[in-house]
């Protein structure tokens, strides 16, 4: 397992540019006051078949990460199908120890991503996990040579728009997402 040392968010209508990459971001509830009592050691990974019970319950849970309360995030299979043939884009996900704290997924189109799901348990809040997954997927992205990514912030979420902010995310112009289900 590939350790790597490196707040959550809610949907918005928010994009930024950093380095000439763009960006609109987050997902979750942005809740800096949760904080674990002892000392995490975290580490970052690719998601793997064995995560994806967790990944889809986080899903189904909260509404916000697929912003709407009528839409449904990604079904068990379509997780399944992703991880056996991610292609380009990135599946990661935070662990304290064995435990599964946290999460980060994006999809790619050429040079471009868009990040669709941005998660840290609430109990993990706080204790810069998020920080870890956004600056692991950035670098991945990188290196698989995307010049743009695109995310939400839900603009009352501070929490989530100061961590985008330190990674150099500039507020962009609002917008409303759409969805339909086919």
């Amino acid at each position: 397992m590939e350790r790597i040392n490196t707040p959550v968010f809610e949907p918005s209508p928010f994009c930024g540019i950093i380095e000439g990459v763009r960006y609109a971001t987050g997902y979750g509830e942005g809740d800096s006051t949760a904080h674990t009592k002892h000392p995490l050691d975290i580490h970052i990974v690719r998601a793997t078949k064995k995560d994806i019970p967790t990944m889809w319950a986080w899903g189904e849970n909260h509404w916000e990460l697929w912003n709407s309360k009528s839409c449904k995030w990604y079904s068990r299979a379509s997780l399944r199908r992703w991880l056996a043939d991610p292609q380009h884009d990135v599946l990661l996900v935070a662990k304290a120890g064995d435990r599964l704290i946290g999460m980060c997924v994006a999809h790619t189109i050429r040079d471009f991503a868009y990040c669709t799901g941005l998660f840290i348990e609430k109990d993990y809040r706080g204790n810069g996990v998020a920080t870890k997954l956004v600056g692991q997927m950035m670098e991945e992205l990188r290196k698989k040579g995307v010049k743009e990514i695109t995310l939400s912030a839900n603009a009352k979420n501070n929490c989530a728009i100061s961590l985008f902010e330190s990674f150099g995310f500039k507020k962009g112009y609002p917008t409303i997402p759409l969805y339909v289900r086919l």
